[in-house]
């Protein structure tokens, strides 16, 4: 695969968030939770209209800033319904429907990243909002690759770092503060670092399309390999674990682990233990602790939070979610290898996506109320709750995923059919991803 050339790059980097933002919701969602107009030149479907005009024409700006704008936020949705999908694939042991998935998860995560900073992806016609007035064609590859491609580009220019400095909040504090003390530029480099490794299903499936094939089209069980139910029930319950919500949009667990990972992997790239030949064998961690002190925010020096993260003095992980998600690579040739490394970089990108919507709508001077009726609907569609019956803080929901969560964890079935039999009317709750969306979006 091709990367962007330097003067599609150009474009890419003139993609403005703030032409999105000036329309996002507008106009106001209707009770049928229904995002734009049927008037609207690219509903349903932008590509029909596209393919007639083989550009977006002045006297469609309008509606195609709404569309994309509007979309954005749906696919954000959309991936959270797909990852609830590839979980209940995990519960009935179908590692290869779970695979398939997770990547158009991701694939929708990335769509909606992209989107909300005025990236518009479809099959061979893609598009950047430079402004109100200038949409440029990008390039003309297929979905895969082109997401990919801007993917990649933009996580390398100051947008992504500036995104996730402002959406990720470890112990409620912006992400931008904690990294300003890290050496070498700071929040960009550790925030490229870190969207790289949680881009790498999508830079591997959209290279290597045998990969994401396997998993598609191709029959799956001519060699049998299956997961335990062990392996399951791990891997449900490390995702479920960084999803609990503190308050509305809000990802303390999975936050602090992704200021952990970026402080452990900033030092470690600073300290390396060369060998004869100038290779890297290993890390010197003789001075995390002090390298620690003197980069954390004054308000977090000689307290609790400082000691936890100097805890990790030989660069081990916390939590069990950062080695699937950064150790278990994406390079077997079998969905069983690599599954749940590829569920839990799912999660992250989901939780990017998620922040970049939130702050889009803040960016247009809206609130979650503005998109209440898209959540509510969703909620229904699913079965999150009953129709009507909205609860008055949809972050209770995480009690029902609390629950399902006990069960789970307390099973000693020996195999899956055991497992789900335990699991009785607790196993869909754990497959309805879209309540992460109601608290999100509360």
């Amino acid at each position: 695969m091709d990367p962007l050339t330097a003067d599609q790059i150009q474009i890419l980097n003139r993609a403005s968030r703030a032409a999105i933002a000036t329309v996002v919701a507008d106009p106001a969602l209707t009770s049928a939770a229904e995002w734009i107009p049927h008037t609207n030149a690219y509903f349903p479907n932008p590509l029909d209209q596209i393919k007639t005009d083989k550009e977006v024409p002045a006297a469609h700006h309008s509606d195609f800033l709404r569309y994309v704008a509007n979309a954005s936020i749906v696919h954000c949705g959309d991936g959270w319904s797909y990852l609830g999908r590839a979980v209940s694939a995990l519960l009935q042991g179908d590692v290869n429907s779970a695979v398939h998935l997770a990547y158009y998860a991701e694939l929708r995560a990335a769509m909606s990243l992209m989107g909300g900073h005025g990236i518009f992806i479809t099959d061979r016609w893609n598009f950047v909002v430079e402004s109100q007035s200038t949409i440029t064609l990008l390039n003309k590859q297929p979905t895969h690759v082109a997401t990919w491609q801007a993917l990649s580009e933009w996580i390398q220019g100051g947008g992504a770092a500036a995104l996730l400095g402002r959406v990720l909040h470890p112990e409620n504090v912006p992400f931008a503060q904690w990294t300003s003390g890290l050496p070498s530029g700071g929040l960009r480099p550790a925030v490229e670092d870190l969207l790289q490794r949680v881009a790498l299903d999508l830079q591997s499936f959209a290279t290597d399309r045998n990969r994401r094939n396997d998993s598609t089209y191709n029959p799956t069980r001519l060699r049998p390999t299956d997961p335990s139910a062990d392996d399951l029930r791990r891997m449900v319950l490390n995702l479920w674990a960084v999803l609990e919500p503190e308050g509305p949009g809000s990802f303390p667990v999975m936050d602090a682990l992704l200021l952990e990972d970026v402080l452990v992997a900033t030092y470690g790239a600073g300290h390396q233990i060369l060998d004869n030949n100038g290779e890297a064998v290993g890390t010197d961690w003789s001075g995390w602790a002090s390298w620690l002190h003197g980069v954390l925010p004054a308000q977090f020096l000689d307290g609790a939070v400082e000691a936890r993260l100097a805890s990790l003095s030989s660069g081990a992980a916390s939590a069990p979610f950062l080695d699937a998600a950064f150790q278990t690579k994406s390079t077997g040739t079998h969905a069983v290898d690599f599954i749940e490394g590829m569920m839990m970089r799912t999660v992250i990108l989901l939780r990017i996506a998620t922040g970049s919507c939130v702050d889009l709508l803040d960016q247009a001077g809206l609130s979650v109320v503005d998109v209440q009726a898209w959540v509510d609907l969703l909620a229904e569609a699913r079965g999150v709750w009953d129709a009507g019956d909205r609860p008055e803080s949809p972050v209770d929901l995480w009690a029902d995923v609390r629950d399902a969560r006990d069960v789970l964890q307390n099973s000693s079935a020996a195999n899956l059919f055991r497992m789900i039999q335990g699991l009785g009317a607790e196993g869909p709750v754990l497959a309805q991803a879209e309540r992460v969306v109601a608290w999100s979006f509360a």
